[in-house]
């Protein structure tokens, strides 16, 4: 009983005021409780949220319409990075530096470049990135923004370069409407 009401007060403080562009849910498990956080994202024709895959990957997941992120060509995740759990990272450029180094080295057969940079809904310039394989596989377009005490990460991930222009506008449409 107790616990419940821990529970209870936990997700009640989660929803504030102050907190409210980033969602933030608190799910009691087996070994405590644990904290998924996410930007508020505005709706998106034609997609709708994995809540599965959303919990699994600790990400907001949007895939199509009608399919899961497991048996979609492509989706679309994004996700709060609270600043105080990523001490190593110091800013937005030290961010996307970090992950540009790591899909260079990690995700063989993977080319980096930068992308054109898109504007958010209160026309904050969004920096981002296109992984493309080098070899037929996934493509992504990896979009940043800095908010308050959160760095947030957008993706679309996609099987194949034809796949990956059929969803890149509406996730850019998803990021020109994001508003902080």
């Amino acid at each position: 009983m107790l616990l419940r009401t821990l529970v209870a007060a936990f997700a009640v403080a989660l929803c504030l005021p102050g907190w409210a562009e980033v969602e933030r849910t608190a799910i009691a498990g087996g070994d405590g409780i644990e904290l998924f956080w996410w930007p508020k994202l505005p709706p998106l024709d034609g997609w709708e949220q994995d809540e599965v895959a959303s919990l699994q990957y600790g990400a907001y997941v949007l895939s199509p319409r009608g399919k899961t992120f497991a048996d979609s060509e492509s989706a679309i995740y994004a996700k709060a990075l609270y600043k105080p759990r990523v001490p190593q990272v110091h800013s937005l450029s030290e961010l996307i530096d970090s992950n540009r180094k790591d899909f260079s080295e990690n995700h063989g057969g993977t080319r980096v470049r930068d992308a054109t940079r898109l504007t958010s809904a209160n026309g904050r310039p969004v920096v981002c990135l296109i992984v493309e394989p080098t070899s037929p596989g996934d493509w992504e377009k990896v979009c940043y923004l800095e908010e308050g005490d959160y760095f947030l990460l957008f993706t679309l991930i996609a099987q194949g370069r034809s796949n990956f222009d059929g969803s890149v506008k509406a996730f850019e449409a998803l990021i020109s409407r994001y508003r902080q």
